[in-house]
Protein backbone atom coordinates (compact mmCIF):
# COMPACT_ATOMS: atom_id res chain seq x y z
CA UNK A 1 0.00 0.00 0.00
CA UNK A 2 1.77 3.23 -0.98
CA UNK A 3 2.00 6.46 1.39
CA UNK A 4 -1.27 7.93 -0.18
CA UNK A 5 -3.26 5.42 0.48
CA UNK A 6 -2.63 4.71 3.86
CA UNK A 7 -2.67 8.40 4.85
CA UNK A 8 -6.56 8.47 3.47
CA UNK A 9 -7.35 5.08 5.04
CA UNK A 10 -5.42 6.78 8.64
CA UNK A 11 -7.38 9.92 8.58
CA UNK A 12 -10.99 8.72 7.81
CA UNK A 13 -10.37 6.25 10.73
CA UNK A 14 -8.94 9.15 13.03
CA UNK A 15 -11.97 11.80 11.57
CA UNK A 16 -14.39 8.78 12.12
CA UNK A 17 -13.22 8.63 16.01
CA UNK A 18 -13.63 12.29 16.23
CA UNK A 19 -16.95 12.10 15.56
CA UNK A 20 -16.57 13.44 12.20
CA UNK A 21 -15.15 16.26 9.86
CA UNK A 22 -16.85 19.34 11.63
CA UNK A 23 -15.53 18.11 15.74
CA UNK A 24 -12.13 17.36 14.04
CA UNK A 25 -11.72 20.36 12.33
CA UNK A 26 -13.02 22.23 15.76
CA UNK A 27 -10.76 19.98 17.92
CA UNK A 28 -7.61 19.89 15.56
CA UNK A 29 -8.17 22.41 12.87
CA UNK A 30 -7.43 25.49 14.85
CA UNK A 31 -8.16 27.67 12.17
CA UNK A 32 -5.96 25.62 9.97
CA UNK A 33 -7.59 23.05 8.83
CA UNK A 34 -11.75 23.80 8.07
CA UNK A 35 -14.36 21.15 7.87
CA UNK A 36 -14.80 21.41 4.13
CA UNK A 37 -10.84 20.53 4.16
CA UNK A 38 -11.13 17.35 5.95
CA UNK A 39 -14.60 16.41 4.14
CA UNK A 40 -12.51 16.49 1.11
CA UNK A 41 -9.95 14.08 2.42
CA UNK A 42 -12.31 11.69 3.92
CA UNK A 43 -14.46 11.34 0.91
CA UNK A 44 -15.51 7.86 -0.53
CA UNK A 45 -16.07 9.18 -4.00
CA UNK A 46 -12.46 11.33 -4.74
CA UNK A 47 -10.59 11.89 -1.70
CA UNK A 48 -8.10 14.98 -1.68
CA UNK A 49 -5.11 13.71 -1.14
CA UNK A 50 -2.65 14.91 1.95
CA UNK A 51 0.81 14.89 0.63
CA UNK A 52 3.51 14.87 2.92
CA UNK A 53 4.41 18.16 4.55
CA UNK A 54 0.54 17.93 5.65
CA UNK A 55 0.97 14.43 6.87
CA UNK A 56 3.51 15.45 9.14
CA UNK A 57 1.59 19.11 9.91
CA UNK A 58 -1.17 16.23 11.12
CA UNK A 59 0.65 14.25 13.09
CA UNK A 60 2.62 16.93 15.41
CA UNK A 61 -1.56 18.14 15.67
CA UNK A 62 -2.80 14.84 16.78
CA UNK A 63 0.27 13.54 18.73
CA UNK A 64 1.18 10.90 16.35
CA UNK A 65 4.64 9.51 15.61
CA UNK A 66 6.44 11.05 12.34
CA UNK A 67 5.69 9.33 9.12
CA UNK A 68 2.39 7.20 11.54
CA UNK A 69 0.19 8.26 8.73
CA UNK A 70 2.14 6.94 5.96
CA UNK A 71 1.96 3.32 7.64
CA UNK A 72 -0.91 0.98 6.52
CA UNK A 73 -3.79 1.10 9.26
CA UNK A 74 -3.72 -2.19 11.47
CA UNK A 75 -6.71 -3.74 9.90
CA UNK A 76 -4.55 -3.38 6.85
CA UNK A 77 -1.71 -4.99 8.00
CA UNK A 78 -0.98 -8.42 8.01
CA UNK A 79 -1.48 -10.33 11.06
CA UNK A 80 2.20 -10.88 12.24
CA UNK A 81 3.31 -7.05 11.83
CA UNK A 82 2.58 -4.84 14.57
CA UNK A 83 0.98 -1.09 13.76
CA UNK A 84 3.17 1.52 13.86
CA UNK A 85 1.74 2.97 16.82
CA UNK A 86 3.11 2.49 20.48
CA UNK A 87 -0.25 1.86 22.05
CA UNK A 88 -0.44 5.14 23.23
CA UNK A 89 -4.05 6.73 22.42
CA UNK A 90 -4.26 10.71 23.23
CA UNK A 91 -7.37 10.78 21.31
CA UNK A 92 -9.68 10.04 24.43
CA UNK A 93 -12.00 11.87 25.45
CA UNK A 94 -9.38 14.58 27.21
CA UNK A 95 -9.92 18.47 27.07
CA UNK A 96 -7.58 20.02 23.79
CA UNK A 97 -5.37 21.51 27.01
CA UNK A 98 -4.10 18.12 27.92
CA UNK A 99 -3.98 16.92 24.43
CA UNK A 100 -1.57 19.55 23.86
CA UNK A 101 0.41 18.92 26.76
CA UNK A 102 0.54 14.84 25.66
CA UNK A 103 1.54 15.99 22.30
CA UNK A 104 4.32 18.64 23.87
CA UNK A 105 5.53 15.79 26.02
CA UNK A 106 5.51 13.08 23.35
CA UNK A 107 7.46 15.69 20.81
CA UNK A 108 10.51 15.99 23.87
CA UNK A 109 10.68 12.66 24.49
CA UNK A 110 11.24 12.01 20.55
CA UNK A 111 13.95 14.81 20.44
CA UNK A 112 15.22 13.56 24.01
CA UNK A 113 15.37 17.20 24.50
CA UNK A 114 14.80 16.93 28.56
CA UNK A 115 16.88 16.72 30.91
CA UNK A 116 16.54 13.44 33.38
CA UNK A 117 16.01 15.81 36.52
CA UNK A 118 13.16 17.34 34.50
CA UNK A 119 11.35 13.79 33.86
CA UNK A 120 12.03 12.77 37.14
CA UNK A 121 10.34 16.37 38.46
CA UNK A 122 7.37 15.72 35.60
CA UNK A 123 6.96 12.14 36.43
CA UNK A 124 6.67 12.93 39.86
CA UNK A 125 3.89 16.38 39.02
CA UNK A 126 1.78 13.38 36.97
CA UNK A 127 2.29 11.03 39.81
CA UNK A 128 0.43 13.77 42.26
CA UNK A 129 -1.89 14.33 39.60
CA UNK A 130 -3.24 10.98 39.07
CA UNK A 131 -3.03 10.27 43.24
CA UNK A 132 -4.96 13.30 43.24
CA UNK A 133 -2.71 15.30 45.43
CA UNK A 134 -1.84 18.82 44.63
CA UNK A 135 1.08 19.95 43.04
CA UNK A 136 3.34 22.48 44.29
CA UNK A 137 2.43 26.16 43.97
CA UNK A 138 5.41 26.91 42.27
CA UNK A 139 6.67 24.22 39.50
CA UNK A 140 10.80 25.16 38.21
CA UNK A 141 11.38 26.25 34.79
CA UNK A 142 14.86 25.39 35.13
CA UNK A 143 16.33 22.64 35.81
CA UNK A 144 20.52 21.23 36.73
CA UNK A 145 21.71 19.51 34.23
Amino acid sequence: MDATTARTLNIRRLVSASNGPTAFANRYGGGRWTQAQVSQWVSEDKPKSIGGRLARDLEAELGLLRGELDQPPADAVQADRQPPSRGINIHADVSPDAERLIAAILKADRAQSVSPVAWRHLSGLVAELMAGTSPPAKVPTRFPA
